[in-house]
Formats: C-alpha cells, sequence, structure tokens
C-alpha cells in the first residue's frame, strides 16, 4: 500500500484533564488524554482510510502512555490491526561494529611498559620493524565500564608508497608481526589501491585531516606521513567466534600528541587485520568483493572521519568541547555517512551470485527497525543501538539537506545543536530539534514512496545525492530484516507489562491505527505531563 504524502496533518486537537491516583511521579494526579477527531475532508477515499499515528515527544523528559483507543473501543477488540510480536527477534545475525570506548587514561591502560615512542620526523624503509602501543582487549568491569588493556606491540612496514598518487602523503601499512601468516598481502595492495581515492573524497567532503595550527604540543602541521595499522584487536583468531569483540578499528587523538607518555605520536588508525580484509571462510582465500574486505574498506572510512573531524573541530576551529555524549553522537553520525556517501563508489561486495552495495545501512537500520521504541532517537548510550539511531538521523539529513558537512566544522557549536545550525545555514527549511525528529518520522513512513520530496525523503526512483555523491534508496519496511514495523494499537497496554509504553525523551512513537473514518475519535492517555507532544495522521 502506497503511503499518501499530502496529509502529515495536526488534526483538531482537544485536551481533556481527568482525575486519576494510579500513577506515579510528581504529576501522578493526573491523568492527560488528548483526543483526535479525524477530519473527514483530508480522507484519502470519500469514507475511511488506513491510517498510521505519528508522535513526537521534543521533551526533555519521558512520558508514559498506558494506552491508544479509537472509538472508546478496548485494546482487545482490534486485535486484527497487523499484530506482530514484541520485541523482534531478528532472523539473520546483524553485522555489528564499534569503535573502541572511551578512555579515560589513569584508570584503564597502563603505561608502565612503554618503552619506546615513534617520532614522527623518523624515515623508514620497507620491512622495518617498529614498536607502537596500540589496544590489544577490552572488557567490561563489575561496574560496567570499559576496562582497555593497551600493549607495546611490534609492528612490520610491509607497504610504504610516498606520495601516495600526487598526493602529498606517504603512506605506511603496518602489520603486527603475529599476524603476517593470516592476513594476505593482496589485502594490503588494495587497502593502498584505494586510499588516494578515498583521501581525495573525504578530505573533499569533510576537509583536511591535518594540517595549519599553533599548538607546540602536537604533531607537526606540515606532517606528511601517514599510518595504518593492521593487528588482530583482542586476538579473535584465538576465541570462539560467538565471544569476539566487536571493536573493528579506532582513531585515537592522543596518537597527535607529542608530549604524551604512551603516544605514538603519529596518524594512525587501527584496523583489525582478523575480522577485517580476512575470509571467514579461509578456503575460499582472499577476496576484494568479500564481505570481510568491504567491512574493512568501510571501517577505514569511519576511522579516517574521526581524524578529520578532531582536527577540523578541535584543532583547527579550536572549538572546546562541552557535551560528551552529544558531540559523540554527531561524531560517530558523521562518520557512518562518510561510509553512506562513499558506498556507491568504494563499498561493493559479491556473494558469488549477485553482486551488491554493502553501506552502512544494512548494518545498522536493521537495528533501528528491532528497538526503535526502547531509546530516545537523538541520545547517545555507547552501545550498538546508540550507533542505529545516529545513523538513521544522519542517513535522512543527507538525503534531504545540502553542504552541512563542513559548515558543521566552523560552527561555533558542538552536537546536534552545532549540526542544525549548520544545516540551517543553506537550507530553505528552518529545522530545529522538534522538525528534525518529526520529519524524520515522516521520511520512515513514506520510505516505501520513490515519489516523495524533500525534507521527507529516503526513497526516489533514481539515485538520491549529496555533494554529487549517489547515494542508496532506503525503504524501511521492504529492504531489511526486521522490516520496520509501527505498533499496533492492540499491543500497547501489553508492552512492558501491561504500564504501557514509555514514550523516551526526543523520540517518536509510530502506531499504525488501521482503518479509520470521519466518524472515529482516537484517544491518547498520557500518565504524566503530555505537553509538548507533536502529532500527524499519516493516511496509507
Amino acid at each position: 500500500m502506497d503511503i499518501k504524502k499530502s496529509f502529515p496533518i495536526i488534526i483538531n486537537l482537544i485536551i481533556l484533564l481527568l482525575t486519576s491516583s494510579c500513577f506515579l511521579g510528581n504529576n501522578s494526579d493526573v491523568l492527560v488524554v488528548k483526543t483526535i477527531t479525524v477530519n473527514s475532508s483530508l480522507l484519502p477515499k470519500s469514507d475511511s482510510s488506513n491510517a498510521y499515528l505519528l508522535l513526537t515527544n521534543p521533551t526533555s523528559r519521558n512520558i508514559l502512555i498506558p494506552e491508544v483507543t479509537i472509538n472508546s473501543q478496548s485494546r482487545s477488540l482490534i486485535t486484527t490491526r497487523n499484530s506482530y510480536p514484541y520485541p523482534i527477534t531478528p532472523t539473520t545475525t546483524l553485522p555489528r561494529r564499534l569503535d573502541k570506548p572511551p578512555r579515560t587514561r589513569e584508570n584503564s591502560i597502563d603505561i608502565s611498559n612503554r618503552t619506546r615512542d615513534i617520532n614522527p620526523q623518523d624515515s623508514y624503509s620497507q620491512g622495518d620493524l617498529e614498536s607502537f602501543f596500540v589496544l590489544v582487549g577490552s572488557e567490561v568491569d563489575e561496574n560496567n565500564n570499559s576496562v582497555m588493556t593497551y600493549s607495546n606491540t611490534t609492528f612490520k612496514l610491509v607497504s610504504l608508497t610516498n606520495k601516495i598518487n600526487n598526493t602529498t602523503i606517504n603512506l605506511h601499512i603496518w602489520v603486527d608481526v603475529k599476524d603476517l601468516d593470516i592476513l594476505s598481502i593482496d589485502a594490503v595492495e588494495f587497502l593502498k589501491s584505494n586510499f588516494s581515492g578515498i583521501y581525495n573524497d573525504m578530505t573533499n567532503l569533510y576537509g583536511d585531516y591535518w594540517g595549519e595550527h599553533n599548538y607546540e604540543n602536537l604533531i607537526e602541521k606540515d606532517n606528511s606521513d601517514f599510518h595504518i595499522l593492521l593487528m588482530d584487536i583482542g586476538y579473535d583468531k584465538n576465541i570462539d567466534k560467538d565471544n569476539r569483540g566487536v571493536i573493528y578499528g579506532y582513531f585515537d587523538s592522543y596518537d597527535t600528541y607529542i608530549d604524551k607518555e604512551g603516544s605514538n605520536k603519529a596518524l594512525n588508525v587501527v584496523l583489525d587485520s582478523y575480522l577485517l580484509f580476512n575470509r571467514a571462510d579461509s578456503s575460499k582465500g582472499w577476496s576484494e568483493e568479500s564481505i570481510e574486505t568491504i567491512y574493512g574498506l568501510s571501517t577505514f572510512i569511519h576511522e579516517f572521519q574521526h581524524l578529520i573531524h578532531f582536527y577540523q573541530k578541535r584543532i583547527k576551529n579550536k572549538i572546546t568541547l562541552t557535551s560528551t555524549n552529544d558531540e559523540t553522537y554527531v561524531n560517530e553520525m558523521f562518520s557512518m555517512i562518510a561510509e553512506d556517501i562513499l558506498a556507491y563508489n568504494y563499498l561493493i561486495a559479491s556473494d558469488e551470485s549477485d553482486t551488491y552495495f554493502f553501506p552502512p545501512d544494512l548494518q545498522r537500520i536493521p537495528i533501528y527497525n528491532q528497538d526503535w521504541i526502547e531509546h530516545s532517537t537523538l541520545n547517545w548510550n555507547y552501545d550498538i543501538s546508540s550507533y542505529s539511531r545516529a545513523y538513521v538521523v544522519g542517513a535522512y539529513l543527507i538525503r534531504n539537506f545540502d553542504s552541512f558537512i563542513k559548515e558543521y566544522f566552523t560552527t561555533g557549536t558542538l552536537g546536534i545543536n552545532g549540526l542544525l545550525e549548520a544545516i540551517n545555514k543553506n537550507s530553505t527549511f528552518n529545522i530545529d530539534r522538534t522538525t528534525l525528529l518529526q520529519n524524520l518520522g515522516l521520511a520512515i513512513l513514506y520510505s516505501r514512496e520513490t515519489n516523495t520530496s524533500r525534507p521527507q525523503q529516503l526513497n526516489s526512483n533514481s539515485f538520491l545525492e549529496y555533494s554529487n555523491f549517489n547515494l542508496i534508496q532506503l525503504d524501511f519496511f521492504s529492504n531489511y530484516i526486521p522490516s520496520f514495523k509501527p505498533l499496533d494499537v492492540a499491543q500497547i497496554k501489553d508492552i512492558a507489562n501491561s504500564n504501557g509504553i514509555n514514550f523516551y525523551k526526543e523520540s517518536n512513537i509510530y502506531i499504525n491505527l488501521g482503518e479509520i473514518s470521519s466518524s472515529d475519535t482516537i484517544k491518547i492517555e498520557f500518565a504524566n505531563d503530555g505537553s509538548g507532544i507533536e502529532y500527524r495522521l499519516v493516511y496509507y
């Protein structure tokens, strides 16, 4: 069924306050009921139509929704409206990737065995050995804090290319000497052959990864050496596959300091040599079109953005960090949309019978579809679901707004507010946190259609574009397992032990109302203050 785009309208709202004593909190004596009456002139059909209800909570508080009813019918009378089990259990193994967790060096890193620092002015030859201080493992302690183990590790320089492809970059590719037997030299050559294209595209989109600055304790501004370190992060090859870590790579800004003990004093990213660039089925041999190789390339794009982000926002433009979680959200979003933007040119995989794109949507949207109701959309929690939500928001933004990436680095504001400031500099749509959530929600509901328009566009008959890069069409309903499914009216009071839905701050709730007519009345109950909630009826 096609969703009718022309009816994202706030419908006649009547607010009733009823007394109740069965809810907790400061507003425990108030049950807020919002009533929506259907306007017959807006129905796509003359008498009735199927509809979704989009609720947006732009506030900073969580709100409990005990029940939604149509014509005061109890939920037991509305059991045929596309009901599905909750929570959804994915039918496939979801690919996942995390950067290394945030670290507190004093608490989680033993630097007592640091014996040698890499000097950014050193000159290397292919075959040289060098010691780098790198992450070798990560565990979660009894307080749910990430504790990382770093160690001096010997690497061999397996590829050195000065001024690669007429750039100013001297590319060094190093492999942990313990992993020389598991990494094909073809994988190294593949990474090298794609470096200059990715470098040019990324710096055009995001800006230089290093350059002018006036800090005496950082790597020199004219440094031209770039290092890629390949190692088995977490020693996954010796661990049962179900217990392996999920750190595929990382960039550590600490390594850009030349006055810090434990710094590698080098511009570098670290990639996992076992989980990336290495076929899970070793009998097939290495292939540039294998999923593992594409993971490797997308991880490099992801981590390279983090280096650019650090230099552009923190060093070049001297923006002081003020909101760690909010800034992390946008930083990770920018890394994932970098993968998205470059997917058409670089991330092409093959399963030996079909060739297809493998951008981050196939990794992140299934996770979003599975647990969109369980989290705040605009909040970062350092978990896999955080990546999925930040990606979905970023994927929406690059398909609806232009030229905001570089603008973000020059704004004086960090995080989502800085992102919105950058978007509004060049957009004909004035977007804030509320309209961002609303239009994202509408775009997801419209994603089955190919004739949508900005600012509610995720799908199209042809490629969408950002800065002349082709973008993959996104259909949340049809292209992923699990698929996107709004809640059914019948489910709402069956969720969370029958207490209702916890409507998280800065998030959307999508409800499938089924067939409604002009004589229908939809009531939404809130167990606490429901002011500020936005409503849209979307007919399909």
